[in-house]
């Protein structure tokens, strides 16, 4: 997956598989998938996982942070 971030235009287009999808930076929503711990964006298309650099950039240009902090119980985590 690539992040392409175009933060004055309030733009950007993830790159999934070679497939693109353009979305306005203001519209997205940023949430935590748990399983995997990570940051993710829902598109209805795809399912779109982030490293944590381009969340707080995204978040940084306009998208809304509505991620959650995972705690285990598992103390070897």
């Amino acid at each position: 997956m690539n992040v392409e971030i175009d933060a004055p235009n309030d733009s950007c287009t993830f790159v999934v598989e070679g497939n693109r999808y353009p979305r306005a930076i203001s519209s997205l929503v940023i949430t935590t998938d748990p399983e995997k711990r990570m940051s993710v964006i829902d598109l209805p298309e795809t399912r779109v996982f982030l490293n944590e650099q381009d969340a707080q950039q995204l978040i940084g240009a306009g998208a809304k942070d509505d991620r959650s902090n995972v705690i285990t119980d598992d103390p070897d985590n």
